[in-house]
């Protein structure tokens, strides 16, 4: 049994995280494996309040070197345009009352969920409600990415957020000067190849709409120089 550790991970623990180009570049080899841990992660949400995608598999990965005291935080906030987005920056750990983990390694030497990120999103604080709820499931994907042998390039995230997302629309974050922001954007072919993806939705089943709106089930990815998709 797997146990969820309380408080979140140190600085230093935080700070020996690849950044996102370096994990991308170690995980690209393993896409079979990624793969299965993604289907396994899949079934074992079949038939789960988790089944449409609001839970997935994590590129671990830092956005920045964190001083002690401090942890990664997300908040509510709005983009360059006036649309709900979600903003990501250092914050004091004694100053996470309000805020769920979000984003978590699986430690297999100590069978422990480990935090490394947090999010005052409401959908997040929701879903992670409910998943500390149910240990079963819980555990049974600790287990499955444990198995992986993916455990040092691959976590537990929670994926979804409250944000606005059209059709032709994923969740892109960039980060830049000390803050990462989350948004809903297109991506170009072109920005394609300058975005990596940090997070694969475990789907056992599609919403009954189809997945619109906020709730819809996603990767997340990221851009950013070196620190979901996200962006390089």
């Amino acid at each position: 049994m797997f146990s969820v550790v309380k408080r979140p991970c140190s600085a230093g623990e935080y700070n020996e995280l690849p950044d996102v180009v370096e994990a991308d570049a170690a995980l690209k080899p393993l896409g079979a494996e990624l793969d299965e841990l993604i289907r396994r992660g899949s079934l074992a949400c079949l038939a789960t309040p988790f089944e449409h995608g609001s839970l997935g598999g994590f590129l671990l990965h830092k956005y920045w070197e964190l001083d002690d005291g401090y942890s990664v935080v997300e908040r509510c906030g709005l983009d360059h345009s006036g649309r709900p987005a979600l903003i990501t920056s250092p914050r004091p750990s004694d100053e996470l009352a309000a805020a769920a983990p979000s984003r978590f390694k699986v430690d297999p030497e100590r069978a422990a969920l480990v935090a490394v990120e947090f999010s005052s999103d409401p959908l997040v604080v929701e879903t992670w409600r409910c998943l500390n709820a149910q240990p079963d499931v819980l555990d049974r994907l600790c287990e499955i990415i444990c198995a992986s042998g993916l455990a040092d390039k691959v976590g537990l995230g929670i994926l979804t957020r409250r944000v606005p997302i059209d059709d032709d629309e994923v969740l892109v974050e960039e980060n830049r000067d000390g803050e990462c922001l989350l948004s809903a954007r297109t991506v170009s072919a072109e920005q394609d190849e300058i975005v990596i993806q940090t997070g694969w939705a475990f789907v056992a089943s599609d919403p009954p709409d189809g997945g619109a709106g906020d709730c819809r089930p996603h990767g997340m990815r990221q851009i950013g120089r070196a620190s979901c998709r996200e962006r390089v």
